[in-house]
């Protein structure tokens, strides 16, 4: 509940730099970035890993962490295209 404070006064503040109604490419980028979830730690898997008596349980933080990086490179590099400033 913290965060979603912080994000919305971060919004908040974001909208009161622009000039216009639309919203600018940083707040595109933040809105996609909260809605991307990155993965650090992914303690579901984990657990339904260990339920089903997984010997490499930890093995699978390190292909999270890689596919979290690689997402989150493609959203913003598609990101950084779609959401321009216009001048």
């Amino acid at each position: 509940m913290r965060q979603l404070l912080h994000g919305i006064a971060a919004m908040r503040k974001m909208d009161e730099k622009t000039a216009t109604k639309e919203m600018s490419s940083n707040m595109n980028l933040f809105v996609l970035l909260n809605t991307l979830s990155i993965q650090i730690f992914p303690t579901t898997l984990i657990s339904i890993m260990a339920s089903f008596g997984s010997k490499c349980i930890g093995m699978v933080v390190i292909f999270v962490l890689i596919s979290s990086f690689i997402t989150f490179c493609i959203v913003m590099g598609i990101g950084k295209r779609l959401f321009r400033e216009k001048l």
